[in-house]
Order: C-alpha cells, then structure tokens, then sequence
C-alpha cells in the first residue's frame, strides 16, 4: 500500500484560513483550511509558508483531513523571523500565504523496519510517519530525544497509543539517546530516518556513513554552512547557449536570476529543493541538504541556491 500523493493543484501560491492555532508551550500548531487541496500529502511532506517580509519559511505536514493543511512552529526569539510573525501575530480566521507542497523525506513503505530517529520539533514529520507506519501495520520504533520528555510535543501521545515501539529521552531527567547502539541493533535491510538538530543529524551521518545509501533519510531544519568559499565558475544554458558568469562566492540561483531566467526557489537555505536543475555536463560542488549520497555521486542535478562547482563549465538544463 503507498501513501496518497500530493495532488497538482497544491503547487499554487494561494491563501488559506486558519482554523485553529493550538499553542503547547513554545510551540503552535496551525491548522487551515486550503480548498486547493484535493488528496492528503504523504508522510514527510512540507508546506512553503510564505511571510509578510518576503521570506518564505519551510514547515512540516502533520496528519489532517482532507481540504485542510496542519503544521508546528516552534517560536525561536533569535531564530530569522518567520517563527515569531506566525506564533505572534496569527489568530484562527485569519488567511496566511501558503505555496508548494513538496516532500524530500518521503517514507519507504515497503521497507521491511523503519528506525526514526527525532530530535525536538524535528517530531513534526516523524509523527506523521508513525501514523502511517502503524496504518498500514509495517514494522517500525521511534527513539524521540528532548529536554522535557512526556511532556514534549506529541511524546505522551505516542507512548501511550505504542509503548512497545516509541522510547523518549528527556535531557532535563539526564536520559541519553545512545545513537550509536540503536543504530547497530537496526537491521541491515532498515531504512533510518533522522530530523532533529544540527548536532543530531550530524551524529546520524556520522554513524550511518557505511549504510546503503538508500536506507538513510535525513531532514534538516536549515542547510549546512561551508567553511570552504566556492570558485567562480561559468552556466551554460543548453536551450539558449547563453553563458552566465557565477562569481566567487556567489549562488547560481542569484546569477540566473541577475540574468532574467525565471527558476523556482523557496527556502534559498539548500533544504527544500524547489531550486534544483538537471546538469549536463560539469561537475557540481554539492552543498544542499536534499540530494541522496547517490544522487550526488550521479552529477546529474544540483540544488542551485547553495552548490556550486567544481569544473570552469557547468552545462544545464535550461
């Protein structure tokens, strides 16, 4: 059985009404309606979130009913803005800019035991996929690390409904996820799936690196920062021949912009990948948080708003 899909219709840039916001201690929960919407969005999926200041925000899809849009902000006082707009000043009635709904974490179904990994509110798109999991009866365990433990978003919920597959550590008791021995009792065949943190997911990756590449899923709140500048390089475009300069340290999205080629983007952070474009030729400098290990080794797609390259010429599709 395979998830239901999300439908054409909910790619436009459109309003929805808030029906309800549902506040759990530093955290809202937004539920909309959004007529648009004509078929669920399958587990891992993200809404565009568009802000008044011109930013756009990336949120995860919670389980909702048709015809409706659910999602968890965490308020972040020092975070970038878009958190304290939609905690402060949203109220039920009011309309919100919403966009595309694209999912980069989607779930394995037909894995034969699924391992999640979550840290905090990267609950979000976790929790939808333990309800599907346990929908469709497949094998799956939840290991859930935040300070507060019950007492975290969706945590008490889900060790009552499965005490036998969901585990909480709560850091203000000093109960410690040890990542690496759940990791090592995961079967070989098991898809991993890790939201949560920067060092989280970095520990993840660490401990990961030798598994298929296929069974590691991974979901970042923001895109990694590279310490390394990016050489200047050239784009040609395939359909027009025309060469479009990329300066040092300057992003690919912003330079076929500058030149007046309409590309898609949202997030500008490398992590929703709403700015990816098929390559060529050339060698892309991967810096995104989207693109699978095997997709990177392919070259053949890069995330245009962070990558860079590694050749003088990089040839794409457009």
């Amino acid at each position: 059985m395979q998830a239901e899909q999300i439908g054409p219709a909910a790619s436009s840039r459109r309003h929805a009404r808030v029906i309800e916001v549902e506040a759990v201690g530093d955290i809202c929960i937004f539920n909309c309606a959004d007529d648009e919407r004509s078929l669920r969005a399958a587990a891992g999926a993200h809404v565009d979130v568009y802000i008044p200041d011109g930013t756009i925000r990336q949120y995860s899809l919670l389980p909702s009913g048709l015809g409706q849009l659910r999602f968890a902000v965490k308020f972040e006082m020092q975070g970038r803005g878009g958190s304290r707009f939609l905690c402060k000043n949203v109220k039920a009635g009011q309309l919100i800019e919403v966009g595309a709904l694209r999912n980069n974490f989607a779930l394995d179904e037909t894995a034969p035991h699924s391992v999640l990994i979550a840290g905090g509110i990267g609950i979000t798109p976790l929790y939808s996929m333990v309800k599907r999991l346990a929908t469709i009866g497949a094998s799956w365990e939840l290991h859930y690390c935040s300070r507060g433990g019950r007492d975290a978003l969706f945590a008490a919920e889900l060790v009552d409904a499965y005490p036998s597959q969901v585990s909480v550590y709560a850091g203000s008791a000093g109960v410690r996820l040890n990542l690496r021995s759940v990791l090592e009792s995961a079967a070989k065949g098991a898809h991993l799936y890790c939201c949560g943190p920067a060092s989280l997911i970095d520990e993840f990756n660490r401990l990961s690196a030798s598994r298929p590449p296929e069974t590691v899923h991974v979901e970042c709140f923001k895109g990694a920062t590279s310490s390394t500048p990016s050489a200047p390089y050239n784009a040609r475009l395939a359909r027009s021949g025309k060469v479009i300069a990329v300066p040092a340290n300057g992003t690919l999205l912003q330079a076929l912009l500058d030149a007046g080629i309409d590309v898609p983007f949202s997030c500008r952070d490398g992590v929703c990948g709403a700015c990816e474009v098929s390559v060529i030729s050339g060698c892309p400098d991967h810096r995104d948080s989207v693109l699978s290990a095997s997709e990177r080794a392919a070259n053949k797609t890069i995330i245009a708003c962070c990558s860079g390259s590694s050749s003088d010429l990089l040839e794409l599709d457009l």
